[in-house]
């Protein structure tokens, strides 16, 4: 047990100095797992076991030397390794720890010191504050550039500027407040600023993000480290379960995503149990499920504009609160078939194995907000049992007001 916790309180120590891995968008994540304050916890045992205490990144970066020099490393540690290194300004073993050599220092007692002579202009941290430089002349030119808020945001959380990173992101999203890879990194930049816990604003941000993109990489593993961190172990699981069934084929992270479900259920106390994606192909006959198609009406087809977005989402019966489900598409190729189950849940235990009955509904979006606005065109909504109903047919014949 000590040994398979090492990665991971070495992962919470590198989150500690620098704040949560950055995956952007659906990219795949750095090749470690997010460890939370909150799951620090779990790995206190190990840290004891190993004969240190979790304080610094100089002792992370001393543990990982001597599991390199023990020839016992995964890719991933020789990965976290290596930004340790640059992190710290030691470049040249940074090097040769992406190449897999055993680095002078390796194994050693302590941790080997800064070199004091590199200049910041030649660091990561450096070429960040340069961007960031250049990018709020940007902005100070063109103060509704969406994009180039964002980009400054991205620059100054790099350069580890998270306060300002902030505020930049709050300009970001208040000119595209549709942009779910801004609320995710805005949840890392909160957590990182705000005594790293992704409690409070940092869980607002990811919410939002997920409510724009039920399959965002990035916001699915912070709701995870969120719910490890608050000890919502059976939350975490369903999370982790998510985003493995999401991730690409043949992803770097899907051994890391393996491992933090396995981790999660023995903490959730559930029973070993198949991949998420086993479970998948082999479904029940009492699985909630509700398949159809989703059409647009003759009267209508002439409003239907390239570039909007068909929204098939199932909600409680009496339709209230946030969707049970939601599938997000481009529109096009009528009718669209379509199939919702608890993959597309939005929150752990809000899903349509909770209900027997849902309200399902579709919508075309002309803006792609996960909002209804006047002048999208939407189906009636349609009550249907989530287990054992027939094919279901919505058809789109109505404009928004």
């Amino acid at each position: 047990l000590a040994a398979a916790c090492v990665p991971a309180l070495a992962a919470y120590l590198f989150y500690l100095k620098t704040g949560a891995p950055g995956m952007a968008g659906n990219t795949p994540a750095p090749r470690t797992a997010i460890a939370t304050p909150g799951h620090a916890e779990a790995s206190a045992g190990a840290d004891a076991a190993s004969g240190g205490a979790a304080g610094s990144m100089d002792e992370a970066v001393a543990r990982l030397e001597a599991r390199v020099a023990g020839g016992q490393a995964s890719d991933s540690d020789w990965t976290l390794l290596a930004q340790s290194y640059e992190f710290l300004g030691r470049t040249e073993e940074a090097a040769k720890a992406r190449q897999h050599q055993v680095p002078a220092s390796g194994g050693s007692a302590g941790p080997a010191p800064v070199p004091a002579a590199e200049p910041v202009a030649g660091t990561a941290i450096g070429r960040a504050q340069a961007a960031a430089a250049q990018l709020e002349d940007t902005v100070r030119r063109n103060p509704k550039d969406a994009t180039a808020w964002f980009s400054l945001a991205q620059s100054r959380r790099t350069a580890r500027d998270f306060e300002k990173a902030n505020e930049a992101y709050d300009k970001a999203l208040g000119l595209d407040p549709r942009n779910a890879d801004a609320w995710a990194d805005y949840a890392d930049s909160l957590a990182s600023s705000g005594g790293r816990t992704l409690a409070g604003k940092p869980a607002k941000a990811i919410e939002r993000a997920l409510a724009l993109n039920p399959n965002h990489v990035k916001a699915l593993w912070l709701a995870a480290s969120l719910s490890l961190e608050q000890k919502k172990y059976a939350d975490a699981l369903a999370q982790w379960q998510r985003l493995r069934a999401v991730l690409p084929p043949n992803s770097p992270d899907a051994s890391i995503i393996d491992s933090n479900i396995s981790e999660a259920r023995a903490l959730a106390g559930q029973p070993a149990g198949v991949g998420v994606r086993q479970q998948a192909a082999a479904p029940t006959s009492t699985a909630a499920a509700v398949e159809g198609s989703v059409e647009v009406s003759p009267a209508l087809k002439a409003q239907v504009a390239a570039g909007m977005t068909l929204f098939i989402y199932a909600k409680t019966a009496d339709g209230k609160g946030p969707p049970l489900a939601v599938l997000r598409q481009s529109a096009g190729g009528w009718p669209v078939r379509f199939r919702l189950d608890d993959s597309q849940a939005m929150m752990p235990g809000r899903n349509l194995s909770s209900v027997d009955e849902a309200q399902l509904e579709a919508r075309l979006s002309r803006s792609g907000n996960a909002i209804t606005e006047k002048g999208d065109l939407v189906a009636p909504a349609q009550r249907v049992k989530v287990r054992g109903a027939k094919a279901l047919r919505l058809v789109i014949d109505k404009v928004a007001g």
